[in-house]
């Protein structure tokens, strides 16, 4: 048998080779090409004046430090440009050539791949209700359904990871995008909690992309993929007085694509920034961003599951004009008028649709509309109904759960600690395809201003004192329209034999989801943060040696 090397040891063997050869061959060139010469060698550049030297404040990171996916320095934690290694915190920094890399567009995509952090990618959050409903948060407010270090904020005004804009506390439901962004820091636990921004999971801080004053730079890019998501983005710098002046606007749009139909999800994006530097010692910045969102999201849990149950039960079903049940092996009760007799796998009260007004929609077209009164009166669209008597007598019935039946029941055969299982049957609900909630729709604006100010007031070798003053203002507002409650997301079978007329049901033993509380919500929001800094940095030159452990002091 003959025996082969190793692959990585014949290509390091490869790259040896070559490299040696190619380091002969470029020697013999420049012995070849370079005759000697005895004229005098032209006499090196003066160097810069120091007055020209411009010193950041140490309110500023140098981008030039970060090396790839590794960043040495960071704001968060303390405001100041600081080592990472000398901060008591668990901090990370994902800078500009890593998010590039990973193909990262918001804070669920950055956090699919750091440590201790959790997206909508390997996390699902939602709420509860009492009667075991399911809120889909993800669906609902895809920004905030993160954790980080396990701790999630889910239930409250504001959840997920805090989010600060340049160490301006900002709304964390308005998504960072890359196409503004240098870099992010992540600051995870207790220690996160400074300056009035900060959970007991974590923030997240966006450093945005300045101006450079230096060199006109530009990039495109456009992306697709294979559910008929895109998108454009364009960002170009523009140097207005080299050294001194200098403009950036940046742009993007972004159309979703979903699995599950229909769905949608359109985002317009426009900043701009602008960066003077009037004196050497003087930087001022000021951005300006606008963000429209119009979104159509697809469930991203099932809906809760009755259907199970009902079949589990002997799949009973409902005469409302005689008030008798009916088992699919043909058994049949005497008239129920009293909701606690009906057998597992139906439900009235509350949960029954006899207390309110009901809406058949079929083909997107109204089928049947029925309304009952509570004065021992009946009414309905239908023709003239011949039954009369209050609505414990005539009335509709729909699946249900024991969950459902005991929500309202103390003591322990009330709700237990546990939710409604979700549809787990493709041939009830195919969730590979189909929307559940697609009536759900809404439109996300922000408006973000930011101006800030840096002065160098003392610069030597010992000692450096800098201030730094802005200001920052973000509106906000979310208008939703929620055809379907999220809370109320359950797929019901419809029980019912005949419509209250007496006429057959043409909708018998059909599921449905039933939207019983339709809402309209408008959530406006407003920032306004003003903020001052001062820095004092001490840099010892001379010590006596029992000192000289002392490094450079900040304050």
């Amino acid at each position: 048998m003959q025996n082969h090397p190793a692959p990585s040891r014949r290509l390091r063997r490869g790259l040896t080779t070559t490299a040696f050869a190619g380091l002969l061959l470029a020697v013999r060139l420049a012995a070849q090409t370079a005759p000697a010469s005895t004229a005098p060698r032209p006499a090196a550049a003066p160097a810069p004046s120091t007055d020209e030297l411009i010193t950041l404040s140490p309110f500023q990171v140098a981008a030039d430090t970060d090396r790839g996916y590794q960043a040495l320095n960071t704001l968060s934690g303390t405001r100041l440009n600081s080592k990472l290694e000398d901060l008591g915190a668990s901090i990370t920094v994902v800078t500009k050539q890593q998010m590039l890399d990973t193909a990262v567009l918001d804070i669920n995509d950055v956090f699919r791949y750091e440590a201790s952090t959790e997206g909508t990618d390997n996390f699902t959050t939602f709420n509860r209700n009492r009667s075991g409903g399911v809120n889909d948060q993800v669906q609902s407010n895809p920004q905030q359904s993160n954790r980080i270090r396990g701790i999630s904020t889910a239930g409250q005004s504001a959840g997920g990871a805090n989010t600060a804009f340049g160490n301006f506390r900002s709304n964390n439901s308005i998504p960072f995008d890359l196409y503004n962004v240098a870099a992010i820091e992540i600051s995870r636990g207790p220690n996160s909690n400074l300056f009035g921004l900060g959970a007991a999971s974590g923030s997240v801080n966006v450093v945005p992309t300045q101006a450079n004053p230096e060199r006109v730079t530009a990039n495109a890019t456009l992306r697709f993929d294979d559910w008929g998501g895109h998108r454009e983005s364009l960002n170009f710098n523009q140097p207005l007085v080299r050294g001194k002046l200098a403009l950036r606007v940046a742009a993007v749009q972004e159309s979703k694509g979903f699995t599950r139909q229909p769905a949608s999800e359109r985002i317009h994006r426009e900043f701009g920034t602008i960066l003077a530097r009037p004196f050497k010692h003087t930087v001022i910045r000021a951005t300006a961003e606008a963000y429209h969102n119009e979104h159509r999201r697809p469930n991203s849990i099932t809906p809760r599951d009755t259907t199970t149950e009902w079949k589990a039960q002997g799949s009973p079903t409902w005469d409302p004009t005689t008030q008798i049940v009916t088992f699919a092996n043909g058994t049949k009760t005497a008239a129920i008028t009293n909701d606690a007799l009906l057998p597992f796998g139906l439900v009235g009260g509350y949960n029954g649709i006899y207390s309110r007004p009901g809406v058949y929609i079929d083909n997107t077209s109204i089928q049947n509309f029925t309304v009952q009164r509570t004065n021992n009166a009946v009414t309905t669209g239908n023709p003239t109904n011949p039954f009369t008597g209050g609505n414990s007598t005539l009335r509709y019935l729909q699946s249900g759960t024991t969950i459902q039946r005991n929500r309202d029941i103390l003591g322990p055969t009330g709700l237990p600690l546990y939710l409604i299982p979700g549809t787990n049957n493709q041939s009830v609900y195919d969730w590979s395809s189909i929307n559940a909630v697609s009536p759900n729709n809404g439109i996300d604006q922000a408006e973000t201003y930011s101006v800030e100010l840096e002065q160098v007031v003392l610069n030597t070798r010992s000692h450096l004192i800098a201030v730094k003053a802005g200001a920052f203002h973000q509106k906000f507002e979310s208008n939703l329209y929620g055809a379907i409650d999220n809370l109320e997301s359950v797929i019901y079978v419809d029980v019912n034999e005949k419509s209250l007329d007496g006429s057959p049901n043409p909708n018998f033993k059909r599921p449905y989801i039933q939207a019983t509380s339709p809402s309209s919500t408008r959530r406006p929001q407003r920032i306004d943060i003003q903020s001052a800094d001062l820095a004092y940095q001490f840099t010892p030159r001379t010590l006596p040696r029992w000192l000289s452990w002392i490094g450079q002091q900040r304050f």
